[in-house]
C-alpha cells in the first residue's frame, strides 16, 4: 500500500504536468525549439542562481555530489560502448545509444520528483547534480555524437556556452562571498527559477508526443535497462563509497535513475547521430520509470 501512496503523492503529479503538455502537442501544432531554447536561456539559469545563491548544503556535500555525477556518467561509458559493440549497432545508432544510457533527465524530471519527494532542500541538492551534467554533456555527450568530426577544443568552448552553467558559478559565488542581494532584485529572478520545474515539464510532454518508437527494439530495451536500473545500481555504489549520508545520499539516487536526457535526442539531432533512437528511448524510460523511482524512493525511505 504504501508503494501505491509514493506513486500518488509523488510520481503520479509529474504525469499530469507531462501528460498536460502531450495534449497540448497533440491538438496543435508545436514548434518545442522556443520553449525549450527559453528555459535554456532564462527560467533554467534563474533556477540554478536563486537556488544556490540561498543554498545551505556544506561545502563537502557540494563537492561529493558534484563528483558523484561525473564519476556515474564515466562509469556507464565504457559499459554503454561494450553493449553496443555486442549488439552490433552501427556508428550513428551506437552513439545514439550511448547518449540514451550516459545521460539522465536530471532537469525536467529529476527537479519536480525532489521537490515533490523532498522539498526545496532536494532541488537544491539537483541544481549540483545539474551543473556536473552540464560539463559532462558539454563534453563527453559532444565528443559521442560527433565521433572524430569535431575537435576537443570545440568540445570544451561548448562549455562556456551552456547558460546555466555561468548561473551556478554566480549563485556559488555569491552564497559563499555573503553578498546580498535586495529583494526586489532578487525575488523577480526566484519566482522565474521556480516556474522551470513545471514548465520543463510540460516541454517534456511536448517532446514525448513527438517521440515513435522503432526497429532496434532490442538495443531499445538494453538502453533502458542500463539507464534506470543500471544507473540507480551505480549511482547507489558510488553514493556510498563516497560517504553520501541523508538527503544529499536520496537526492543523488534518485537523480542516478532518471530517465533518458532530452538533451540525448537534442545533440542526437545537431550530430545526425538516430535521433529516432534516442527520442524512442526517451518514451520508454520516461514510462517505465512510474514503476522504477517508485520502488526506489520507497527503498531510500520515502512515505
Amino acid at each position: 500500500m504504501f508503494l501505491l501512496h509514493i506513486f500518488q503523492s509523488v510520481i503520479f503529479p509529474v504525469f499530469v504536468v507531462i501528460a498536460l503538455g502531450f495534449i497540448y502537442a497533440r491538438v496543435n501544432t508545436v514548434d518545442v525549439r522556443p520553449f525549450t531554447r527559453l528555459a535554456w536561456h532564462l527560467t533554467g539559469p534563474c533556477l540554478a542562481f536563486a537556488s544556490l545563491a540561498k543554498t545551505t548544503i556544506p561545502d563537502d556535500d557540494f563537492a561529493r555530489i558534484f563528483v558523484f555525477i561525473v564519476l556515474m556518467t564515466l562509469a556507464l561509458w565504457p559499459i554503454s560502448a561494450a553493449c553496443a559493440n555486442w549488439l552490433r549497432l552501427d556508428r550513428p545508432t551506437a552513439s545514439s545509444f550511448q547518449l540514451s544510457v550516459l545521460f539522465g533527465n536530471v532537469v525536467n524530471y529529476g527537479f519536480p520528483v525532489l521537490l515533490f519527494a523532498f522539498g526545496q532542500a532536494g532541488v537544491e541538492r539537483g541544481v549540483i547534480v545539474m551543473t556536473g551534467n552540464q560539463v559532462m554533456l558539454a563534453t563527453l555527450a559532444v565528443f559521442i555524437a560527433s565521433r572524430g568530426r569535431s575537435d576537443w577544443r570545440q568540445s570544451m568552448k561548448n562549455i562556456f556556452r551552456v547558460p546555466m552553467l555561468y548561473a551556478s558559478i554566480l549563485g556559488f559565488a555569491v552564497n559563499r562571498l555573503g553578498v546580498t542581494i535586495p529583494g526586489p532584485i532578487f525575488d523577480p529572478i526566484r519566482m522565474l527559477g521556480e516556474i522551470n520545474v513545471m514548465f520543463m515539464l510540460v516541454i517534456l510532454g511536448m517532446q514525448l508526443a513527438q517521440a515513435k518508437l522503432q526497429d532496434g527494439r532490442k538495443a531499445i530495451g538494453v538502453a533502458v535497462g542500463l539507464r534506470l536500473l543500471g544507473g540507480a545500481a551505480i549511482g547507489a555504489v558510488l553514493a556510498v563509497a563516497l560517504g553520501m549520508q541523508g538527503l544529499t545520499y536520496s537526492a543523488s539516487i534518485v537523480e542516478a535513475g532518471v530517465p533518458t536526457a532530452i538533451y540525448s535526442v537534442i545533440i542526437a539531432t545537431e550530430y545526425d547521430v538516430a535521433p529516432g533512437f534516442a527520442a524512442a528511448t526517451i518514451l520508454v524510460t520516461t514510462l517505465l520509470s512510474m514503476g522504477t523511482l517508485t520502488v526506489i524512493l520507497a527503498l531510500l525511505g520515502v512515505r
